[in-house]
């Protein structure tokens, strides 16, 4: 929903995604508690009511935060498809602050504590305060939400810029090697055991013929052993390699931005000021000395915010200076008012109620001015990202995002050609013990050498999709029978005829190892530019077992549009090949 030139609506950001969320939540509880830890020290209380007055405060949030569940449930169930009105939602923030005073004032009395709470004015304020608060803090969740996206957006664009020209360049084939060096020394003990058995192989049909015969049964389990304990963990560890992740930036860059570039709001820090302050000071001190001290220190913070916002404004290279300095001399006024107090009522200001009172009035000024804060934040976060984006960190992205893409480029082939081809064998060699062929024994087993020597060795496509299915199909004919129809391939691009490739070798392979087929029909369709594939055996129907890699490539191939259907006989495998 946006207002036809791109921006989304006020309704949009209002009442979407963040109108109701449990972050929003745990800052507001957090508002309530220093409320609550401000009222508690204004009174001087003891350490067991300070305590009782968090468990109230804390009491009055789970309320409000269960009233926020049940927003959840109702009125902002489809949030994210349907934005809630503006009205709805600024009511329903001013509610939530008003059952929090509601069940800390109705809870109060059950612990022998009077809060002061309940006044009309007091309801009036604190339903107004807690309106526009959280509507601010919905707007700024909904502000990171979007920059986030504005920044992977940005990034996404220059890393792409990174990796065509790392293409390029001699890296690629840096990458690839150190690939192929690891997944050769994952194989190494696979290749020694293989030529053990080839040797003995080779002197018991030569010249020591004598010597006792190799067990082919073994050999064959070996080589199912290598593909599936060897070939298979390999190629989903590749599968798995993650490219690195975009930096994130921290949600706490608000406060820089609050120091830097916001003014303070002195009316509003006077409005919290007084109604948390005023009802208490005036019940220790009497109604004439509590005013005038609430007066003065009110006058102090409009001098003190109204001529820091002036000489923000008159310079505003010295922002950051000028709002620190403004900000540490409104604190010192705690120590005035300490030396007051004491000297009316001693004992009435301890030490950990000047502590309360600098921390509660440096998170009044840093809240009121973030409120307003939103809208620079988009501008000011994209400036300081694109400062902080360099070209190494973005070339450090995009070397990792292509060692991903070898690696899943790899784990394709191990889970493909090589373990595919490594069963092939396996059967070959069982097939040639029943004819009695030890001569076709000895060439499966080469075979199986030839592969593990050179497992991510490329493989030339075949130069049309028709030839391509042909060639994958040849890997196993001898063990099977097939029946292939390819129609309308026109003119196929060369990755789509690979795509293709991959999905008959993966079908043929399971067909064959799980579903133990001697038939499969495959029928390939090309049309409008979309190609469908399907592979029907007739085997035993599929196992269950759990999704692997077999299933997480398919999914890539087609975008999620595949289905293995069991049949009477056998199953279907049917993928819609996204180009």
């Amino acid at each position: 929903m946006d207002d036809g030139a791109g921006r989304p609506t006020l309704r949009a950001r209002l009442g979407g995604r963040w109108s109701l969320s449990w972050q929003a939540w745990a800052v507001s509880a957090g508002c309530v508690m220093l409320g609550v830890m401000g009222s508690a020290s204004a009174r001087g209380a003891s350490n067991t009511v300070w305590l009782t007055w968090q468990l109230l405060g804390l009491t009055g949030c789970l309320a409000a935060g269960l009233f926020m569940i049940a927003l959840s449930r109702t009125v902002y169930r489809h949030r994210r498809q349907v934005p809630v009105a503006v009205w709805i939602v600024v009511m329903c923030s001013a509610l939530s602050g008003l059952i929090a005073m509601w069940t800390i004032e109705a809870l109060a009395p059950l612990v022998g504590i009077d809060t002061g709470f309940g006044s009309i004015d007091q309801v009036f304020v604190v339903g107004l305060l807690s309106g526009y608060g959280g509507c601010m803090l919905i707007l700024l969740f909904d502000y990171r939400d979007r920059t986030a996206m504005a920044r992977n957006s940005l990034i996404e664009e220059a890393v792409q810029l990174e990796v065509e020209a790392l293409q390029r360049t001699a890296i690629v084939a840096q990458l690839r090697a150190q690939l192929a060096d690891d997944v050769a020394a994952e194989l190494s003990m696979a290749r020694t055991n293989l030529e053990s058995r080839l040797l003995l192989a080779r002197d018991a049909e030569g010249i020591d013929a004598g010597l006792e015969a190799p067990d082919w049964t073994e050999i064959s389990s070996l080589l199912r052993d290598t593909a599936q304990s060897a070939i298979r963990p390999l190629s989903a560890r590749m599968w798995q390699q993650a490219a690195e992740g975009y930096p994130r930036q921290s949600g706490w860059i608000i406060i820089p931005n609050i120091v830097r570039e916001q003014p303070f709001r002195p009316l509003l820090i006077v409005v919290i000021h007084v109604l948390g302050g005023l009802k208490d000071v005036m019940a220790m001190f009497g109604a004439e000395r509590g005013a005038s001290i609430v007066a003065c220190q009110c006058a102090a913070i409009v001098i003190i915010c109204g001529s820091a916002n002036g000489l923000m404004r008159r310079f505003p290279a010295q922002h950051a200076r000028i709002f620190i300095a403004s900000l540490v001399l409104l604190e010192s006024g705690v120590f005035v008012t300490v030396r007051q107090r004491e000297a009316w009522l001693p004992g009435s200001s301890p030490i950990s109620w000047s502590v309360v009172q600098v921390v509660v009035g440096a998170s009044v000024v840093l809240i009121t001015s973030g409120f307003g804060a939103w809208r620079q934040f988009d501008t000011d976060s994209r400036d300081l990202f694109r400062d902080r984006v360099r070209r190494k960190r973005v070339a450090s992205i995009a070397r990792s995002r292509q060692l991903a893409d070898l690696a899943r480029q790899a784990s394709r082939v191990l889970h493909g050609s090589v373990q595919t081809r490594l069963h092939s064998c396996a059967m070959a060699i069982d097939g040639a013990g029943a004819a009695g062929t030890e001569e076709g024994r000895v060439e499966a087993l080469l075979e199986a050498m030839t592969i593990l020597a050179q497992p991510l060795r490329e493989e030339q496509v075949a130069s049309s999709l028709a030839d391509e299915v042909q060639r994958k199909v040849a890997l196993w004919g001898a063990l099977c029978e097939f029946s292939v129809q390819v129609y309308g391939e026109g003119d196929t691009a060369p990755a789509m005829a690979e795509t293709v490739g991959r999905i008959v070798e993966e079908g043929i392979s399971n067909a064959i190892r799980h579903g133990r087929a001697t038939r499969i029909e495959i029928v390939v369709t090309v049309a409008s530019g979309a190609c469908n594939v399907e592979l029907t055996d007739n085997g035993i129907g599929p196992g269950g077992g759990k999704p692997g890699i077999g299933s997480a490539l398919l999914h890539q191939s087609s975008g999620g549009a595949w289905a293995l259907t069991a049949l009477a006989q056998g199953a279907r495998l049917e993928v819609a090949v996204r180009s």
